[in-house]
């Protein structure tokens, strides 16, 4: 995406995207940690939340940042095979933050703001 393209996130004013897209090698914490980003990368693993979640791990991530990404989104793109995500390019928007409990830092995707390249398909019946 080129950098001076103007993006317009809800409400906001535009803000170029290279203020705002960036790859998971340049997400670091102490950049992004609190603020919205657009982050992406490829899906190097992932894990099951407690919450019927998924963290994705993405290949080269900045201080490992991960995507969360919750039940809904899952839902929503009717991803039954987990499995299937390792080895894709994921895109998402969201804030920025630590967990609580392991101190790791994610970025929990707004619903319906979560991708994959290639997309995620479904048969047709």
């Amino acid at each position: 995406m080129p950098a001076d393209v103007e993006l317009v996130l809800g409400a906001r004013d535009p803000v170029l995207a290279s203020h705002v897209v960036v790859h998971a090698n340049h997400a670091s914490s102490d950049r992004w940690m609190g603020k919205e980003l657009i982050i992406w990368g490829k899906v190097a693993g992932l894990v099951r939340t407690q919450w019927d979640g998924l963290m994705l791990r993405m290949e080269g991530a900045a201080d490992d940042v991960a995507v969360l990404v919750d039940k809904k989104s899952l839902v929503r793109l009717k991803i039954a095979d987990v499995d299937s995500l390792i080895g894709r390019h994921v895109i998402a928007y969201g804030t920025y933050t630590r967990g609580s409990a392991t101190q790791r830092p994610y970025v929990r995707a707004v619903h319906a703001s979560v991708a994959f390249n290639p997309r995620v398909t479904h048969r047709r019946r």
